[in-house]
């Protein structure tokens, strides 16, 4: 999220004009807008997926069309090129951490699809779960905070995973 403090975003120029949006807003506001679309684009295809096809190579022809629409915008423009090459110097333990995080994400949505799991409750089941584990690692590695009405919508969380799984 974006900076904490006052406002609607959290940002201390939400206080002084609560109608205006700073660039930080507009770009979490664009970023969640990104995610929420490619969510749902990743859901309604991965749900698509030919069952015939073996779910490594359904993975790596996925990474093969990612692969040419990230490096596509490299390749065209030359400035971008450079500062590509730069930026590979930045490459640490986490890069590899998130491929094997996405491969995971990839096959075990893959798999539960593949096992009946439905478009509309295996997305929520498992983001549910996944944020609730993120809490416990956000407050003692990142120092972020958990209030009253956190614990009150995790609690919340643990009741629509149980009501979707049992109800």
């Amino acid at each position: 999220m974006p900076p904490s403090g006052p406002g609607p975003f959290g940002s201390e120029h939400s206080q002084t004009n609560p109608r205006s949006l700073n660039t930080d807003e507009i770009m979490y506001t664009i970023a969640i807008t990104l995610v929420v679309a490619g969510s749902l684009c990743y859901h309604v295809c991965n749900r698509s997926i030919d069952p015939r096809i073996a779910a490594p190579v359904s993975i790596a022809a996925t990474y093969l069309f990612a692969l040419i629409i990230v490096a596509l915008p490299i390749a065209v423009e030359q400035r971008a090129s450079r500062s590509a090459i730069a930026s590979l110097g930045y490459v640490n333990w986490a890069t590899g951490g998130l491929a094997v995080g996405v491969v995971l994400i990839e096959l075990g949505y893959l798999l539960a699809y593949r096992a009946g799991g439905r478009v509309s409750t295996a997305s929520i089941c498992a983001t549910t779960i996944s944020s609730l584990l993120l809490v416990p690692i956000g407050v003692s590695v990142y120092g972020e905070r958990v209030s009253v009405p956190h614990l009150l919508g995790i609690g919340l969380a643990l009741i629509g995973i149980a009501l979707i799984n049992y109800g």
